[in-house]
């Protein structure tokens, strides 16, 4: 069985490395694309399974399969954009989603858990009940970093930015190399003596 499920990996992943050099994609690219359309698959179900109550236990699952498989064909073979896939993988998960609410669910026990669900996210918080006799540690956590904040920002005041710094150490050297310059050229003009105008000094 483990030799069978490397082999079927291998022969996947090859396929796919085939396909991206075939298509011109890079890794990253092909990436990202996969992801944008993962994302759009698996949005709808996620959100509408909070709303929506009676739907068997796989709807969410063949909603996401369905759309991935309508978005990674659509944008690796048939060149979708982003606009294409969002008017395409959307609708499509939610079409799957409702037409799943026309097959029940058969376990009983899924049935209690899904009813169970429900009914936590329609109980309201208590927090005087759910929070009795617990530790609490967000008031110190907050005065430790609201300390720590404060603390970082004193000891950045009195320093000057690395920015202006530098420009003030540029400005230093340059009125060094121009003093340098005057007195070469001070210097040099003692060196040759009184220099008329238009007269060769070399």
């Amino acid at each position: 069985m483990a030799w069978t499920a490397t082999f079927a990996v291998g022969v996947v992943i090859m396929g796919i490395a085939l396909a991206m050099a075939s298509g011109g994609y890079t890794v990253f690219g092909a990436m990202v694309t996969f992801n944008t359309v993962m994302s759009l698959a698996y949005g709808p179900p996620a959100l509408l399974g909070l709303v929506v109550r009676r739907t068997p236990s796989w709807s969410g699952l063949a909603s996401f399969a369905v759309a991935l498989a309508i978005g990674t064909v659509g944008s690796f073979v048939l060149g979708w954009g982003l606009v294409a896939n969002v008017l395409t993988v959307v609708p499509a998960s939610v079409a799957v989603f409702f037409l799943a609410r026309f097959l029940p669910e058969t376990d009983p026990a899924r049935v209690l858990r899904r009813d169970d669900l429900f009914r936590r996210l329609d109980t309201p918080v208590d927090r005087a009940v759910e929070l009795r006799d617990t530790y609490d540690p967000t008031t110190e956590v907050f005065r430790f970093l609201s300390r720590t904040t404060g603390l970082v920002g004193l000891l950045c005041l009195p320093s000057p930015s690395p920015r202006r710094r530098g420009a003030r150490d540029r400005r230093r050297l340059r009125r060094h190399h121009a003093g340098a310059r005057g007195g070469a050229l001070v210097r040099e003009g003692k060196g040759h003596g009184d220099v008329r105008p238009g007269e060769d000094v070399r």
